[in-house]
């Protein structure tokens, strides 16, 4: 399933969108920050919805358009996984696996940045942000559907309307161009 919207009205804008996205606000992971769609007001965000099962295509996935969008402050993308089949009694297994991929992540990403020549900042979690949806409720309300078998995309625009949507990698170029034509 991969959705986008690319058509342009007469201001140049796209004409159509799934809608407005969805507020939430989640606990990021590896910092005591509470992450909202609204504090990325005024510029896309590209929103990674996994498991830990696709949790592996989810990387590749951000890896895919962070090599086409490398600048984390133009293009954020925030990594929601979806724990609701998580059971409560093991969600400290899963906050401390999720601790380290965070680490990880900050590793790579911090390498990429100095090997790009990208100055990195203080508070890596403006790079790497990895938000634990536990009841799956952020998911469900973003509408795509299973993601433990394939991760998905989704693109909100600047004006806050989902332009893009899929699962897999096929939906990377149509994020990537639906961020041209936005």
């Amino acid at each position: 399933m991969s959705e986008t919207i690319s058509s342009t009205n007469s201001n140049g804008h796209p004409a159509q969108s799934f809608g407005s996205a969805p507020a939430f606000t989640l606990d990021a992971i590896g910092t005591t920050r509470k992450v909202t769609l609204q504090e990325f007001a005024g510029k896309p965000v590209v929103l990674v919805f996994n498991t830990a099962d696709s949790a592996e295509q989810a990387n590749a996935l951000n890896t895919a358009i962070r090599a086409q969008q490398p600048d984390y402050r133009t293009l954020p993308i925030l990594t929601v996984v979806d724990l609701h089949s998580v059971p409560k009694l093991f969600r400290s297994i899963a906050r401390n696996a999720m601790q380290k991929s965070y680490s990880q992540a900050v590793a790579a990403a911090r390498a990429a940045m100095q090997a790009g020549g990208m100055p990195t900042p203080a508070d890596m979690s403006q790079v790497v942000t990895i938000l634990p949806d536990w009841d799956g409720s952020v998911t469900k309300q973003f509408g795509v559907g299973d993601v433990s078998k394939n991760a998905a995309l989704v693109l909100v625009d600047a004006r806050g309307e989902i332009r893009a949507r899929g699962h897999g990698e096929s939906i990377v170029p149509q994020i990537l161009n639906a961020l041209t034509a936005a």
